[in-house]
């Protein structure tokens, strides 16, 4: 997430990192790219869950590089 976060907008996802939990960030990976940041903002600014991550992703990505 680190990474993709970095390639997407130049930012550190470091500086806010610890303002998500597990849960979300877990959810977020489901996002594709151009869904990604303002999900991410969303977030950020309404506290979902993910449970409520995961219902507002419009178009899946799968996640097939989990460790």
């Amino acid at each position: 997430m680190r990474y993709r976060y970095f390639t997407l907008t130049g930012k550190r996802f470091e500086e806010f990192e610890y303002k998500l939990t597990d849960d979300q960030i877990f959810a977020l990976r489901f996002a594709p790219d151009n869904e990604l940041i303002p999900l991410i903002e969303d977030v950020l600014k309404n506290s979902l869950t993910g449970d409520a991550i995961k219902k507002a992703i419009v178009h899946w990505k799968a996640d097939y590089h989990r460790v």
